[in-house]
Formats: C-alpha cells, structure tokens, sequence
C-alpha cells in the first residue's frame, strides 16, 4: 500500500509538473464524475415519485435533473479518457526517457552486460505506461470506491439487508488480487524468453545478421527458436490468465447470487407496501450501476498492481543508479607525467566467482605504447575495462599518476580517453556528425572533423561519397550503405576527435582484417598520436596477434587473466617463452 501511495503521488506530480491545465481538469472531472452515479439514481426515483403523485413541477425537475447529469455523465467521461490518455502519455515518455538516461548514466556497463539486469530494465521500460497511469488509476479507484459507498448507502436507505453486498464486493477484489499475483510472477519468469525472442527475431531486420542467416541457410532454425520462446513465454501467460480468470469468476459468481438475493428482497418489500416504485426505479438502478463500479475499482487496483509491479523494478534501478554513483570528485592531470599502475589487481563480473584476472602488477609508463597480446579469453578486453573505468577492480588498485582511479571523477576521466573497439558502432547519421560524437563538444568543428579524416586515413572515402562530409549514413535514413572496412575507418576518425588524451585505447578494432592491413592501421594511429600529443599519452593496443604489436614499447601476455611475460619486442623473442613461440607460431602460418 506504502509503494502504490508513493508511486501514485510522485504520478501526479510528474502530470502536473508537465501539463498543468489538463491535469487539473482531470482531477476536477474525476471528483464530479465520483458522485454522478448516485444523483442519476435519486433523480430516477424522485421523477417516478413525482410522476406518481401527479406533480408536474417535480416531473419536470427530476427530468431537467436526470437530462443533465446524463449528459454530464457521457461528455465528462469521454472527455476525462481523452485527457486522461494524452497526459499519460506525455508522463510515459517522460519515464522511458528518465529510465534511458537513468541507465546510461550509470558509470559502469554490468547493468548493460548482466541477463537477470536488462531483464529488470526491460520490464521497466515496457511497464513505463502503466506507471504513468498510475496516479489516475488511484484517482479513479478512490472515485469508483466513493461512487460505490454511495450507491451501498442508498441501497441501505431501502433496506439495511442490501448493504451484505460490501463483503461479496471484497471477495470479489480478493480473488481479483489473487489473480494479479498470478500475472506478475509469470511476467517475471518470462521475461528472459521474451526479450531473447524479440533479439532472435531482430537478425532478421538487421542487414548484417539478416545476410549471415540466408547465407548459412539457418534463417529457418533461428525463426523456429524465436517462436518457440515465444509459443512458451505465451503458454506461460495464458495459463496464468486462465487461473486468475477462473478466480475472478468464481467471485463474480457469488457476487451476482447476492444480488438477485436483493432482488428478490426487494420483491418482498414491494409487496408488503415498506417500497415505493421510486425505491424500485433507484434500487435496479443502483444494482446495474453495483456492477461496473465493483469492476472499475477492481480494474482501477489491478492496475495500480501492474504499476506497483514495474515500481519495484524503477526503484531498483535508480538505486542501483545511487549506489554506482563516482564518489571520486578529483580532475585528472592535464598531462601523464608518471603514468599508469596497477597493484595487484583481480577482477571477477559480478553475480561470478570466476577469476577474470588475479595478480596483475603492471605499470604503464607516460608516452608509452603498450601491447596487450593474448589468445581469446585470456582476459585483454576486461583489463581495458577496468582502464577505462567501466569496471573497478575486485581487488587491488590502479594509480593515475600517484592517484587512484576510484578518487577520479569518472566523467572527467573518460573524456581523457580516445580510441575505438572490436564492436564498434556504425552512427547511421551524417558523416561528420557519425565522426564527431567521438567528441561532442567539437562536433560542430569542421576543422577538427577534417584532421581525424585525415589522421584515420579516411580522406579518400569521404572524397567518394556523394556529399562529402554531409552525406547521409545508413538505410534506416535512406543514406549510403559502406563496406565494413569503410565504417572501420570513421570509427577510427572518431577516435581521432580528440587531440590531447590521456589514454588512447584500441581494442582489436582491426580484428576482421589482414595482419598487415592491422599492422598498417596501428602505425598510422599511433604515429598521429605520437604527432598530437607528444609523451604525456599512453596507447594501448589490444590484440590476439603476436605478430602485428612488434612496434610497441611494452609487450604484455596475458594468458588465463595472468600477466605471464612483459618486455619489449626483441626481449621477448629471446626470453624464448609464450610470446615467442606464439610470435612463430602465427608467423610461418602468414608464410605458408
């Protein structure tokens, strides 16, 4: 109850925070609309009455009465939906933003990288427009209880017997509520398989997946596994709709026998002259009126429950949102002088006992290039995490020149960083906006957008495209479509953007291509580094070839999350050890 008072305030204020005009003509009409059943009922018995006794001016009165509140009834109800729908939506949009930005602004990516937390997030993003009707829900089920109490009192009026229907009505709610629980525990358990159904079922949208699936002819196997999640995920919410339907049935059984048991008393009273056709007009007014107020505070509960669902997941999120707030309020150096250290450091992913990585005592020197090599899985991609603050150490520590990373101000830190990844994203936007997120306070910057062209590589293909540097990217937008290898080097443009980082990161972007090809486009970049930026940058370069790194200061292995040799090219070939013989290895297969 404390949640849905909570949610159902915070609703409101949200509503009229946004559109006060329209949200408060909802509030009048649903506080008008709360007793506009009851006075229909009274002006049906006074107009019997009236007629009855042969008063004309009572006749005309009740009918004059009865004539408004009808009207008043059907205009102030469409009206009230009208409004009602357009402010919701307005408050749901505001939601799914808040929750978007709730998330994104979340230092760390676990929530991004962990099944059981997107499967929270999507329930709450999906569940953003009963949250935004949940104010009005309350709203009206307060409305609709009133109306209810209304109609028993009248009922009462006639005969203190016809009030039993107060218990009938909360059983009927019980059952409802029973029901509701049903529904939200089953929403809960399907909610994985729905979400990977709707990613299985994307591949076949996306121009990547979608060709991969019609050349490997497993487009058909995908689409029956998609459906059969879905076909399960179905089945479990039917089964659950069928026992909270049978519940709610049975409820309205037992509610509609006490009401043909007050039917049948009113019969009596009629009988025995202690009723008047008025009384009868108001009280088969009333019964039929018993039945959509029951429902609608029924109705108006159980979505409070569903919002009071997806409140639980919201407020889940803005906490986890709390607790992984930086605490560190401290500006990196303008400038590496030391560089970077890592004492120590372990790391497994959280809800894992898993060691990603143990015992890693590493120091990256300023204005140096290190190598991180490593066969897959050997744990290169979680130590760049953990450098770039998307992840904190388990255990252990790692020192910007002297400070250590948790004391930073972690917005502060990555707008330090440039460089770009093995999953690169392809912005379907315009080339120089594609190029310039890499760094959004210059994206307006012809000049800047022009030197990470030319630092990327990539003069030749903006030279081709049909408009330059405004050329649209993208089917999506009816934009140019480019090979791979094209998008590669934007993304690489992008990581250019920014011209005095203090961290630059390349983390197997160059992956899909030759060892050559690779070993061309980490020379480029890093001599455009070396030409910007001068000794106070550290350049990591990530890759599972041994053989492409050989320009590097420092070469560090990694095999199983463990630092198993360090030393420069030369060093390493004649220590003999992993590197070596993988080194070898990789080389005479290029030979043969």
């Amino acid at each position: 109850m404390r949640t849905w008072l909570w949610l159902s305030r915070q609703m409101l204020t949200m509503a009229w925070r946004i559109d006060p005009l329209r949200s408060g003509a909802c509030i009048v009409l649903v506080v008008l609309l709360a007793g506009v059943n009851a006075a229909i009922a009274l002006s049906g018995r006074w107009l019997v009455d009236a007629a009855g006794q042969g008063t004309l001016a009572g006749t005309l009165w009740a009918v004059a009465l009865g004539t408004v509140l009808f009207g008043f009834s059907a205009t102030g109800f469409a009206l009230y939906s009208n409004l009602r729908v357009d402010v919701s939506n307005h408050v749901a949009s505001h939601l799914s933003s808040e929750v978007a930005a709730t998330a994104s602004a979340i230092p760390g990516i676990a929530h991004l990288e962990r099944a059981d937390y997107l499967d929270r997030i999507g329930l709450v993003r999906n569940g953003a427009w009963a949250m935004a009707g949940a104010g009005w829900s309350a709203a009206e089920t307060g409305a609709s209880a009133v109306s209810l109490g209304l109609s028993l009192w009248l009922l009462g009026s006639v005969h203190p017997a016809l009030m039993l229907l107060t218990p009938l009505a909360v059983l009927l709610f019980l059952a409802a509520h029973r029901g509701r629980i049903l529904i939200q525990r089953t929403s809960e358990t399907t909610a994985e398989l729905e979400r990977t159904e709707t990613e299985l079922h994307h591949l076949f949208i996306n121009a990547e997946s979608a060709k991969e699936l019609r050349t490997s002819g497993s487009g058909e196997a995908v689409s029956d596994e998609a459906d059969r999640m879905w076909v399960q995920a179905l089945r479990c919410r039917a089964g659950a709709m069928v026992k909270a339907s049978a519940l709610q049935l049975i409820g309205w059984s037992i509610y509609v026998a006490g009401i043909a048991a007050a039917l049948l008393l009113l019969v009596s009273l009629v009988v025995d002259n202690r009723a008047t056709v008025g009384d009868i007009v108001l009280v088969v007014a009333l019964v039929g009126q018993l039945r959509d107020q029951t429902g609608q505070t029924i109705t108006g509960i159980t979505q409070l429950g569903m919002a009071g669902h997806a409140i639980g997941h919201y407020q889940w999120l803005m906490e986890h949102a709390r607790r992984e707030r930086p605490t560190g309020g401290r500006r990196p150096p303008g400038r590496l002088r030391e560089g970077i250290t890592l004492r120590n450091v372990g790391f497994h992913y959280p809800a894992t006992d898993r060691e990603v990585l143990t015992g890693i005592d590493l120091r990256l020197p300023a204005g140096s290039t290190v190598a991180v090599v490593g066969v897959n899985g050997a744990g290169k991609s979680t130590l760049v995490k953990l450098l770039t603050g998307m992840y904190e150490p388990t255990t252990g520590i790692i020192d910007v020149d002297g400070t250590p990373m948790g004391e930073l101000d972690t917005v502060a830190w990555r707008s330090r960083m440039a460089g770009i990844f093995q999953d690169f994203q392809k912005f379907q936007l315009v080339v120089r906006e594609s190029i310039g997120v890499g760094d959004l306070p210059r994206i307006d910057q012809p000049a800047e957008v022009e030197r990470a062209v030319t630092g990327a590589g990539a003069r030749s293909i903006v030279a081709g495209l049909p408009d330059g540097l405004d050329t649209q990217l993208g089917r999506i937008f009816n934009g140019v479509q480019l090979s791979h290898g094209q998008w590669q080097r934007l993304a690489l443009a992008r990581g250019h953007m920014r011209d005095t980082p203090l961290l630059v990161v390349l983390d197997e972007p160059t992956a899909a291509l030759d060892p050559h090809a690779e070993d061309e486009v980490y020379q480029r970049f890093l001599a455009q580094v070396r030409a910007t930026c001068g000794d106070g940058t550290i350049a990591v370069l990530v890759s599972h070839r041994f053989s492409t790194v050989r320009m590097a200061d420092l070469i560090v292995v990694l095999a199983d999350g463990r630092i198993v040799e360090t030393g420069s090219h030369d060093e390493l070939l004649a220590a003999n050890g992993s590197y070596a013989e993988h080194y070898l290895t990789q080389a005479r297969g290029y030979i043969t």
